[in-house]
């Protein structure tokens, strides 16, 4: 059946041509980003935020990644949710730079979710840092610097592997 040019022209509007997917490993001193093309990894980097935390850092970290949300244009984005923490003003801290990540996500219009990283190391198998970075390198042929980075790769892999076995009711 041949479809009308107006269709067409608003199927390939609606519907990307790539699936393009954001991995983030996020701290208020370090965020690691994987960006993934139809499941494949095509860069990793880890961003600094040096000095101590302060609102104008939050600012820092939001623009740096509304800066990348508009260079990348990702369809999704899955975060690490942060780890807890017993010091009060630490955790306050990595949550309101999620929450900032996630704020950012949505008003760009971009689905986002998130992942425990105790459910990310349990699925992947690793418990530490080495092992991430290990594993990346093993499974995506990668070297990547930090353990942020291997982190937000294998965030992504986690959330997809979950997925899958959800969807086949595993």
């Amino acid at each position: 059946m041949i479809q009308p040019t107006y269709l067409r022209n608003w199927y390939n509007k609606i519907v990307p041509k790539d699936m393009i997917t954001i991995g983030i490993d996020s701290s208020t001193t370090n965020c690691g980003i994987a960006v993934f093309v139809n499941g494949n990894l095509k860069e990793t980097k880890n961003f600094e935020f040096p000095g101590r935390y302060s609102l104008d850092k939050l600012e820092d970290i939001t623009n740096t990644f509304s800066n990348l949300f508009d260079e990348v244009k990702p369809n999704m984005v899955i975060m690490e949710s942060p780890a807890p923490v017993r010091n009060s003003k630490t955790l306050t801290a990595l949550n309101q730079v999620a929450g900032a990540i996630w704020a950012v996500a949505v008003v760009k219009g971009v689905f986002i979710a998130s992942m425990h990283n105790k459910i990310v190391k349990k699925i992947m198998g690793t418990k530490t840092k080495e092992d991430a970075i290990n594993l990346v390198k093993k499974k995506y042929k990668r070297k990547v610097k930090t353990d942020h980075e291997a982190d937000a790769v294998l965030t992504v892999e986690a959330y997809r592997i979950h997925m899958e076995n959800l969807s086949n009711g595993s």
